[in-house]
C-alpha cells in the first residue's frame, strides 16, 4: 500500500471505487471509519502506525464559512500533531458527500427527469442529503444513493472527477501514491 484514503462509510467507499482511476485503487485502500466521530482518529492512527500518506475526506456538515474554516483547521491540526513528516491531506466535502452529485449539473436531471428546479438546487447547496431524499421520493429515480452511484455513466463519472474535492484527492494520490504514473486529469 502506497497511501490510504479514510472516509466516513460505505457510501464514500462505493463512490470512490467508481471515481478513482484503477491504477490508484490498486495501490490505495479505501478505509471506512464507521462514522464522523472516528474519522480523524482512524486517519491519525494510520499515519502513526503505517507511516504512509493519508487523505481524509471530511464532511463539514455546514456551509457557513466560519464553521468550514474551523473544521479544516481542527482536522489539519489534529493530523499535523501525529504526522512525523508523512504527507496527509484533509479534503472537505461542503456540507456532505452528497453534494458531489449536484456538482455534475446534468447528472440529477438525467437520473431524475424534470427535477432541475432552482429551489431544489438551492436546497442541495445547503442540504444535499435532503435534496436527494426528496428527488428519490418524487421523481421516480433511484431510491437509494447506492443505486444512484451504480447508475453513473462514463460522462457522469468524468464530471464528478472534475469536481473540486475529487480532483484534489486524485492530485494528492498521484503525487504521493503513484509518482511513476502520468497525471490522469489534465
Amino acid at each position: 500500500m502506497n497511501a490510504y484514503v479514510v472516509v466516513e462509510g460505505a457510501l464514500e467507499v462505493d463512490l470512490l471505487k467508481r471515481l478513482l482511476p484503477k491504477e490508484l485503487l490498486a495501490v490505495v485502500p479505501l478505509v471506512p471509519s464507521g462514522g464522523p466521530h472516528s474519522l480523524i482518529s482512524l486517519a491519525r492512527s494510520l499515519l502513526i502506525t503505517r507511516q504512509k500518506p493519508v487523505a481524509v475526506l471530511v464532511d463539514t456538515d455546514s456551509v457557513e464559512e466560519a464553521a468550514v474554516r474551523e473544521r479544516r483547521r481542527s482536522a489539519e491540526d489534529l493530523m499535523e500533531m501525529v504526522s512525523p513528516g508523512v504527507p496527509f491531506k484533509v479534503i472537505l466535502l461542503i456540507p456532505t458527500t452528497e453534494i458531489l452529485f449536484f456538482q455534475a449539473p446534468d447528472l440529477f436531471r438525467k437520473v431524475f427527469p424534470g427535477e432541475g428546479s432552482a429551489e431544489r438546487l438551492l436546497l442541495a447547496r445547503d442540504n444535499p442529503k435532503e435534496a436527494l431524499s426528496q428527488l428519490s421520493a418524487r421523481a421516480g429515480g433511484p431510491r437509494r444513493v447506492k443505486a444512484l452511484v451504480k447508475a453513473l455513466g462514463d460522462r457522469d463519472l468524468e464530471a464528478l472527477r472534475s469536481a473540486g474535492p475529487i480532483r484534489e484527492l486524485i492530485a494528492f494520490l498521484e503525487e504521493v501514491a503513484a509518482p511513476q504514473t502520468q497525471p490522469i486529469l489534465k
